[in-house]
């Protein structure tokens, strides 16, 4: 077998056993990896109402196919399981990068599936074929660094690569990370909080196996011709010299990326002058970092030199971690900022969700909606960076208000009442990131229909951005056909133009998901385009030998989404939950170039009946038909699904 592994390591943390497994070629051909891998586990192995805290709950780790070879950025890994984040609980998955998952591959596995709970922390550690769980008391309590720097000295090998829980998966915050290669992070959807849940504190790996590659020089070749390719592409560029804040100030039009300023969204006047990336670039930048084969290198390592906060260094931070504990709390003063990201890294907190929770805090007790005598006495006002330091250390130990807040906002909401849900921006219970669904509707529309509760990170619809228009309007003609043209003289308020997005969304959650089963970085071709999906095609059959068409990959990737979307439908999850919060379609855009945009119910809905349509779903239910499902081979699942359809119904 070339490519693959071919096998998979299945631990049972209740009763230590450990068992090896084959996973044959035909299963892997259906699947491909990573992503598609765990995402078949978690439907097949998880059940309807499942508590995710249960130790039933399947925790898996994938890595694909091109995972540890020379193509550009392969140093993803997946983990999936039922999310304690989301409400329901539904599918949940996150992608990291780093080196932990090419170690992976070289210790000869593809996956790990973890269930049980052990009697007490524990670390599971993989040296090629010799696997155990060893005991982790004395690593408990400790942050993702101080874990991985013991580790490292008690395994005796520098090489070794960990990833780890801090004392927030620990204390079961939902929104917990994983964290690896001390700083890249698994975030989102709480699979850190699962792995806490299940007394596993850290996997540990060594590998000196190689990757068979079935046509060497061929594989080579291409990797060579991508890597250039990437290197010449416009907005890569940018992302090399300001890292993933380049989004910021491409938004903006303000930095590198000030050529496109005609189609900025706008936050606030002489924003460049003291936040973004251009800024980091100058004043605080140490040096870049790149995960595994990447040549992109967008991981910033910062050095702060002066201030209440010189000497902190850390690696990051990165655009959503910045802009979420920094604008969308009301602040630009980048040092308290670093710092908070710095923090919520060594804590394994996701900065999204931390940061969703105390603006969520901050709007109410502007509204009068919660006040001192609700959060013990803190006063949650805008911008005020000292409190909200105080409390990211609160959610980590789950502290008075912190352990509130440590639930997510949605459920701090359900508690408090007062009708504070209205102002939680969110879907299926995970909040938003940083970017406003009213201005960018694609989008929004991928939040809405994500599979893993809002995320922009499953349907990338990279392609409305207006940059995109000139650096890759081929793509655009290609992926949208007879709309092209619509969406090309939407330009320049294409952001708020629905009408094209359905076809564009569904194409990015395939195409992404491409990256994601092989086990590469969306950066070279689900966020900017200079490898497309015959090329990650191509790499796929060369390093496998397979003959699969790019045709074939996309309904590969449809087979994956499919089953997403299945395990959400048996949660009773469906069009009820493809929506917004009413504030989105009430409150229109208050200020900037955007000002006066909002939702529109009606034109939202008519996108809704267009996504299903393209992806062959019932429109009164958004549940995959029984048709698409048998198509795909998923039998199994359209017979599952037809008790939660009639379920559904009846509720309806």
């Amino acid at each position: 077998m070339e490519g693959w592994a071919g096998k998979r390591i299945r631990v049972d943390l209740t009763s230590g056993k450990i068992e090896v497994e084959a996973l044959p070629l035909e299963h892997l051909k259906k699947w491909i990896g990573a992503r598609g891998l765990n995402s078949e586990v978690v439907f097949k192995e998880s059940s309807q109402g499942m508590d995710p805290f249960s130790p039933d709950n399947p925790l898996c780790f994938g890595v694909g196919p091109l995972s540890g070879t020379f193509a550009p950025s392969s140093g993803r890994v997946t983990v999936s399981a039922r999310s304690p984040m989301t409400t329901p609980h539904g599918h949940g998955d996150t992608n990291m990068g780093g080196h932990w998952g090419p170690e992976l591959r070289y210790a000869g596995y593809d996956q790990i599936i973890l269930k049980g709970k052990a009697d007490k922390p524990t670390y599971l550690w993989i040296n090629d074929d010799d696997i155990e769980l060893r005991d982790a008391s004395h690593l408990w309590g400790k942050d993702s660094m101080e874990t991985t720097l013991a580790m490292t000295e008690e395994l005796g090998d520098p090489n070794i690569m960990i990833t780890c829980i801090g004392p927030a998966g620990e204390k079961l915050v939902r929104y917990a990370c994983i964290i690896n290669t001390f700083n890249r992070a698994g975030g989102r959807t709480g699979m850190g909080a699962v792995m806490g849940s299940k007394n596993l504190k850290a996997i540990a790996v060594r590998g000196s196996k190689a990757v068979r590659i079935a046509r060497p020089k061929e594989f080579f070749d291409m990797c060579k011709e991508a890597r250039t390719r990437i290197d010449s592409d416009p907005a890569v560029k940018m992302m090399q010299a300001e890292g993933t804040m380049m989004l910021f100030d491409m938004a903006n039009g303000i930095g590198l990326a000030g050529a496109y300023k005609n189609h900025t969204t706008g936050f606030a006047p002489g924003i460049e002058e003291k936040f973004g990336g251009v800024v980091h670039m100058k004043k605080y930048l140490h040096s870049r970092e790149g995960c595994f084969a990447c040549p992109i290198s967008c991981g910033r390592y910062t050095y702060i030199k002066e201030g209440p906060f010189a000497g902190t260094h850390f690696g990051g931070p990165e655009m959503e971690s910045a802009c979420n504990l920094g604008p969308r709390c009301g602040t630009y003063d980048w040092e308290p900022v670093m710092k908070m990201v710095q923090n919520c890294d060594l804590y394994g907190l996701d900065t999204i969700s931390t940061g969703a929770a105390m603006s969520w805090a901050m709007d109410c007790y502007e509204n009068g909606l919660l006040t001192e005598a609700d959060t013990g006495g803190i006063p949650f006002v805008w911008g005020d960076t000292d409190t909200m330091l105080k409390v990211i250390d609160m959610i980590c130990n789950r502290e008075g208000f912190g352990d509130l807040l440590a639930e997510g906002a949605i459920r701090a909401a359900w508690k408090i009442g007062r009708e504070t849900e209205k102002l939680v921006p969110h879907c299926r219970g995970l909040e938003h990131i940083s970017c406003d669904p009213r201005t960018v509707t694609g989008f929004s529309l991928g939040y809405a229909v994500s599979t893993r509760g809002s995320d922009h990170l499953k349907n990338m619809s990279c392609l409305e951005f207006p940059p995109a228009v000139g650096l890759y309007q081929d793509l655009i003609e290609e992926v949208l056909g007879d709309q092209a043209k619509d969406f090309l003289e939407a330009q320049p308020n294409n952001l708020i133009h629905i009408e094209t997005k359905p076809k564009l969304c569904k194409w990015s959650e395939e195409d992404k998901c491409i990256a994601d089963m092989l086990g590469l970085c969306c950066f070279p071709s689900a966020w900017w385009y200079p490898l497309r999906p015959e090329d990650l095609t191509k790499l796929f059959n060369l390093a496998t030998g397979m003959d699969v068409t790019s045709d074939e990959m996309m309904r590969i990737s449809a087979r994956v989404v499919n089953i997403e979307r299945a395990t959400w439908n048996r949660e009773g999850s469906g069009r009820n939950q493809d929506v917004h919060i009413d504030r989105y379609y009430e409150l229109p855009v208050q200020d900037g170039p955007y000002k006066g945009a909002v939702l529109d119910r009606k034109k939202w809905e008519k996108a809704i009946d267009e996504y299903y349509r393209l992806h062959s779903w019932d429109k009164e239910t958004g549940f995959p038909s029984n048709e698409v499902l048998k198509e795909l081979g998923l039998d199994f699942v359209a017979e599952q699904l037809e008790k939660a359809r009639k379920e559904y119904l009846k509720k309806k």
